[in-house]
């Protein structure tokens, strides 16, 4: 039996465009369920010794969840995930200045923004999830355009998220 996939509205966007939640149920009947807000992973529910499903994901119970924390648990973290010092680096000898957005004056996670809380476009494919963002040049700061693609599977009890990322003028990409 192959994966399922199904997928259903859970919300609505700043913008106005439908969030939706996309649930991957394996041949045992576990499942993973992904939003495309941040590719975040909502729930993966798995077998217990005794053969009852049980949710193992701390986090966002759901959109509305996600909102309210502005969280990155089982999100898409990145331009570039962690520190960036003082909020700049040097790129193609260049002098780049981010949005200062820690504590400690330097800039983490991508910016107020970063990737974990955009609108990704998601699209059923087979068994997969797939999912695309467009970053453009400037985006929180960052040097060039950076086009994602991040496959999201789930089969025997695996939850495997594969990520590709390009520049064609390029520019720097450090997600976690």
């Amino acid at each position: 039996m192959a994966t399922k996939v199904s997928k259903e509205v859970i919300g609505h966007y700043d913008d106005g465009r439908e969030v939706f939640r996309y649930v991957l149920e394996d041949e045992k009947g576990q499942l993973a369920a992904v939003m495309n807000i941040g590719c975040a992973i909502l729930e993966l529910c798995i077998r217990d010794k005794n053969g009852e499903l049980t949710d193992v994901m701390c986090g966002m119970e759901n959109y509305e969840t996600k909102i309210k924390m502005k969280g990155l648990a089982g999100a898409t973290v990145g331009r570039v995930a962690n520190r960036i010092r003082d909020g700049k680096f040097v790129f193609n000898g260049k002098e780049i200045q981010l949005e200062k957005n820690d504590r400690a004056g330097g800039h983490i996670h991508g910016g107020r923004g970063g990737f974990q809380n955009r609108y990704w476009d998601g699209e059923i494919v087979g068994d997969s999830v797939v999912f695309t963002y467009v970053s453009k040049d400037g985006e929180e700061g960052y040097p060039g355009d950076l086009t994602l693609k991040m496959t999201v599977t789930f089969e025997n009890s695996i939850l495997r998220q594969e990520t590709e990322y390009w520049s064609e003028s390029g520019s720097v990409c450090n997600l976690t």
